[in-house]
């Protein structure tokens, strides 16, 4: 799996090179935009093509994935810890509407305690963070999980063939791309690097299927 992220703050021509990202191949973005209310992330989702709306997950103001029809939602490690004991069912009335639910931890120990049935999650800082900067490496290898555990933090071109050898099933990316002057043509080389090795046969023995979350057409979630 290959994830996007967009950037904390807008950034001009933010949504053109989404929609080029797309076309190119990308298989799932990450809306994430701390602070926005519901009509900024609604607009944003708008200016999107609709034939790519199932392919993006949002962080806040999940009842927008149903309006829209999205892939998913996307629960912050601060929001999941807020839930406490009403987490698995909020995780499950998502998912029994057809919407994929993926967290993110910053320990192995996080993923261990976990008992909520996610799709998947990020762990970070796999690798030194390009967008926060003094957020080290922790150089974690993949754990074990009862769901794919996708590598964030300071993922490139360079180094997803290592997130591949630490036993990780996907890749999420962030600064790489959105620090750069023109952050489609780096996605395309990006998109390369990470078909080259998740490809590799190395990959193919340790990648395990991530279940492909298709909203029905009417979710009815309010």
């Amino acid at each position: 799996m290959l994830i996007l992220l967009t950037p904390g703050k807008e950034r001009y021509g933010e949504t053109e090179c989404i929609n080029h990202c797309f076309e190119m191949g990308l298989p799932v973005l990450h809306l994430r935009r701390p602070g926005w209310n519901l009509e900024l992330y609604r607009s944003f989702i708008a200016s999107i093509h609709e034939k790519h709306h199932a392919k993006i997950v949002i962080h806040h103001h999940h009842s927008l994935a149903g309006e829209f029809r999205l892939k998913g939602i996307h629960l912050p490690g601060t929001d999941r810890e807020a839930f406490g004991d009403g987490l698995a069912k909020y995780v499950k009335m998502y998912q029994e509407k057809g919407f994929s639910v993926s967290t993110s931890f910053h320990s192995t120990q996080e993923i261990a305690s976990n008992t909520a049935a996610f799709d998947y999650a990020f762990l970070s800082p796999v690798f030194s963070s390009i967008s926060k900067k003094g957020y080290a490496a922790k150089k974690f290898k993949a754990p074990a999980a009862r769901f794919p555990v996708i590598a964030l933090g300071g993922i490139d071109t360079h180094n997803i063939s290592l997130a591949v050898k630490w036993g990780y099933k996907g890749v999420a990316v962030l600064g790489a791309i959105w620090q750069k002057d023109d952050p489609a043509a780096y996605f395309e080389r990006l998109l390369s690097s990470y078909h080259k090795a998740f490809k590799s046969p190395f990959a193919l023995k340790q990648i395990d299927h991530v279940t492909d979350h298709t909203p029905n057409p009417s979710p009815g979630l309010t």
